[in-house]
Order: C-alpha cells, then structure tokens, then sequence
C-alpha cells in the first residue's frame, strides 16, 4: 500500500480543511496516509479520528517553521513517503521543498484559491516563490476554470502538468436534525443563510447592506449569519449600532450544513473563490443561491437556473431576488430542483475522488 502524506497550514473552520477531511475519508482504505497540520479545531480531531494520533503531525497555522520542515523530511525519511498532497500557499511550500530529498516522490499541489491582487511586499514574495517552486510539483491541481486559467497567466503552474478537478462532496443528510434554539429565533420568517470565514476574501460585510435594504421593505425575512474569523466580532458591532435586528450570528458550527435544512435562500458575497464549497451544500440541499458574479461562485451557480448572479457593485440586485423568491415559493422550488441536478452532474465525491486516483497514480 503506497505511503501518502497530506499538508495543510490551516485545520480550523473552512473548506479548505473540509476538502482535506473528504478526501481523508475517501483515500483510506487506498493509501496509508499522514497528515500534517495545526493542532486546531475542529480539523485536528476529526483527521485523528479517522487515521489516528500515529500518523497526525503538528505543523504551525500559516507559518512556516523549520523545525516543522525538518521533522517532515525525516518522517518522508523513515516511511519511505511515496505522494504528498498540500493544500493551500503554506503547506505548498513544506510540500515542494520535500522534493529536494526524496526526488522520487510525487509532488501534488492544489492552490484552493489565488489572493494576489493586493499590490504588497509580501505577495510579491509569495508569487515569486510560488513561481521558483513550479519545478518541484509533479502535478498542480484546479478546482475551477477561473482558476487553472489565472494560475496559468500569473506563472505558478504549467497547463501540461495541471489538471481540473472540481471540489465534491457527500450528499448532505438533513433527516432528523433539528435547531432548536435557531427554529425559535426564525420562527416563520424566509430564512437567508450566510457561512463565512470572516476574512477580507468573503467579503461578509456586504451582507449588512444587503440585510439593512431588505428590512425597511419587508420584515419578514431574517438573515442567519454562521462561522467565525478575524472580522467577526467588528461586523457583529457594526449590525448592532446599525439595529440590524433581522440578522442573527450563530457562531461557527461544525455542521454547517444541516442548517440549509432552515435556509430558503444562500447567500454569498465572495470577492473571488477557488470553488466554494457553501455554494455545492446548498446546491446539494436544494436550497437557491444567490451569488457574486466572480470566480468560482460563477462555475457553481448557473445563472437563472439554480440561483442568480449580482454584480459585486450593485448589492441592489442582490435585494430584489431575496425579495422576489420569497414571494415566488414555485419559481424557489424550481431552482433548488436544479440544483441538486446539478450538484449530482457535476459536484459528487465519488466523481472527485475518481479523477485524483487518476492523478496520485
């Protein structure tokens, strides 16, 4: 059984080790397989709970350590590693420098997301780096078009090692769960759910904007508001200074997904995605999306079919689709039907899993 190590420099809340935990689950029975990540919630303990405490090693959250790289090159060392994966900027460095030791082993790098527009020293850096490290991946992995074509032009991956494989998962099983705490809070209100990692990148204070519009017009309509991250405490203060009493912050859940059970409508406000993985849960669910017309958002959702597109500088129009598909149950319904049809062509974990067997062999 071949030896495969997998590398993130985050293991909180987020889809990036959500990924991680999917493909965890479906590779173990395949590969005999590491991990190695932040010691951090949830993601620490459910990636033990399925490989064990033996082959899970501490690595710091978005830092890089030599002492951590050190320890990695002597556990590729003493397994006789055969593939690593890494996810994301951080653990890509860890990854690609593994290479210098052991050249026979094969280098998989998935970016999950390309943040380099801000023009700052230390994206500079990182592009620079990411571009000398191109020669140590064997294969690069893009989970969008956007994003295999903005790789491609920013320099950090070559087309002829690259390959697209959308993010997949489980078929999400709402039967039997109940909230009770947020069913009281929603009542009979239209229910507009939002996961967030409260960073730059969501862009989640929009979806204040988006709430204080709606509730002058129409009182009936709460906006359920869940995870966690560095802007969150600022936007809960700022919804309260503003009285936005239609919105409800639930803090980070680990099951995020079984609140679409309550959700009439998702909503996202990304900037830029890689592929979002709220955006395939709600798909999944059945439940209509409404989204930025930006990279990744706009490979998930077709628009008119099962949700709609807004334009990051028109939020308005954001407002009058909330409002008409509360007024609209069929024209809803018709969209969440959509959805799952196409979350079951395209977004299964079965379907991802299949393609990067391809490429890990």
């Amino acid at each position: 059984m071949k030896r495969l190590l997998y590398i993130s420099a985050r293991a909180d809340f987020g889809g990036g080790p959500e990924h991680m935990f999917t493909l965890i689950k479906g590779f173990n029975k395949y590969f005999e397989i590491y991990t190695a990540c932040p010691r951090s919630f949830p993601y620490w303990g459910l990636y033990e709970s399925i490989i064990g405490p033996g082959r899970l090693f501490e690595i710091p959250h978005r830092k890089f350590s030599l002492k951590s790289f050190l320890q990695l090159v002597s556990l590729l060392r003493s397994r006789d590693m055969n593939i690593v994966h890494s996810h994301g900027k951080g653990a890509g460095i860890y990854a690609r420098l593994l290479k210098i030791f052991k050249n026979d082993l094969r280098v998989v790098h998935t970016f999950h997301g390309l943040h380099y527009e801000e023009k700052k020293l230390s994206n500079f850096i990182q592009l620079k780096a990411e571009r000398l490290l191109t020669g140590f991946t064997d294969k690069f992995i893009c989970v969008s078009r956007a994003e295999l074509a903005e790789a491609v032009k920013l320099g950090i991956c070559r087309p002829q090692k690259s390959s697209l494989v959308f993010n997949g998962i489980e078929s999400p099983d709402l039967s039997g769960f109940e909230d009770n705490s947020f069913k009281e809070a929603a009542g009979n209100s239209f229910v507009v759910l939002h996961i967030s990692r409260f960073d730059s990148a969501k862009n989640s204070s929009l979806v204040l904007k988006i709430a204080e519009a709606i509730k002058r017009r129409d009182s009936g309509v709460i906006f359920a508001i869940v995870g966690d991250g560095p802007e969150r405490s600022a936007l809960e203060r700022e919804a309260q200074n503003r009285n936005l009493s239609n919105i409800y912050f639930l803090g980070p859940k680990l099951e995020a997904v079984k609140l679409f059970k309550y959700a009439h409508v998702y909503l996202s406000t990304s900037l830029k995605e890689g592929l979002p993985l709220t955006l395939i849960e709600s798909a999944a669910a059945g439940v209509p999306i409404i989204a930025t017309d930006t990279a990744g958002n706009n490979e998930v959702v077709t628009d008119g079919s099962n949700g709609f597109l807004y334009p990051l500088s028109n939020p308005e129009t954001a407002v009058r689709y909330i409002l008409d598909l509360k007024n609209n149950p069929a024209k809803s319904q018709t969209l969440g039907t959509n959805g799952k049809k196409i979350y079951e062509e395209r977004f299964q974990t079965d379907q991802m899993l299949g393609e990067l067997l391809k490429v890990y062999e």
